[in-house]
């Protein structure tokens, strides 16, 4: 939850607030999420993949955000011992994507360390976190700066259009 100065000052008590791996893809999700009284987030997550395209991330990454579908991500604890949205790899497949015994926080990322180096080498994400939010399949080839300009540019004409 939002701390209360927070929402006070937005005038709103139960903020929808997007992870950071949850970059909008359109203009209609971005107002549908503002609507609802969402707040963006454009803040860097712990692991600095927030907000991006397949040209910005590594080339595993860059290549599962490239094939992105919506059946494509699934919710695990497997990969870090927390739950967490990403694509769906060997991993997730071999050992299920929630493991009530997964090794606690960080130690699942230490256990599969080996099998990410060796497969990453190869360029498989088979092993890695490759992290991405519900809307995956609606993200865009361009840099973040350029996406955060064309959404705006693009909500606002869409509520232009609306207000006629």
């Amino acid at each position: 939850m939002a701390p209360r100065w927070a929402r006070q000052l937005v005038g709103i008590e139960y903020p929808i607030l997007p992870g950071p791996w949850s970059a909008p893809g359109t203009a209609e999700l971005a107002i549908a999420v503002s609507e609802a009284g969402g707040l963006g987030e454009r803040r860097p997550s712990w692991h600095g993949l927030s907000f991006l395209s397949p040209g910005e991330a590594a080339s595993t990454h860059a290549r599962a955000l490239g094939e992105a579908r919506d059946d494509r991500t699934v919710v695990t604890n497997v990969l870090t011992g927390r739950p967490a949205r990403g694509f769906y790899n060997r991993a997730i497949q071999d050992l299920g994507p929630m493991v009530a015994d997964a090794p606690e926080f960080p130690s699942a990322a230490t256990a599969l360390a080996p099998l990410r180096v060796h497969a990453e080498a190869q360029g498989s994400g088979d092993f890695s976190p490759l992290w991405a939010g519900q809307a995956a399949a609606l993200g865009r080839t361009m840099r973040a700066q350029e996406l955060t300009r064309s959404l705006a540019l693009e909500a606002l004409a869409v509520v232009k259009a609306l207000n006629g």
